[in-house]
């Protein structure tokens, strides 16, 4: 049974969770390569592989660079698939 309302460490595991599975799936529609998309953020590939894990925060230069390559804000990138993101 999960706790309701969640931890805080809780709410960051599934922060970093959303995070990670946006920045893939946008990758995933622009057949990009995690070398691609390390280029594309000014960051290393392991930075991605991280990211995208779920495994690390990133710092927000990275966060930024991510969102305005892909066109987004940074509310996008952390809004679940279905959700819209906050106006």
């Amino acid at each position: 049974m999960s706790e309701y309302p969640p931890t805080c460490e809780q709410a960051e595991r599934e922060r970093r969770r959303v995070l990670g599975r946006n920045v893939e799936r946008m990758m995933d529609s622009r057949r990009m390569s995690f070398n691609d998309m390390a280029k594309a953020a000014g960051v290393s590939k392991t930075c991605i592989y991280q990211l995208v894990d779920g495994a690390v925060d990133v710092r927000a230069s990275t966060l930024w660079g991510i969102a305005n390559f892909f066109g987004l804000t940074l509310d996008a990138l952390y809004t679940r698939a279905g959700e819209r993101p906050a106006p």
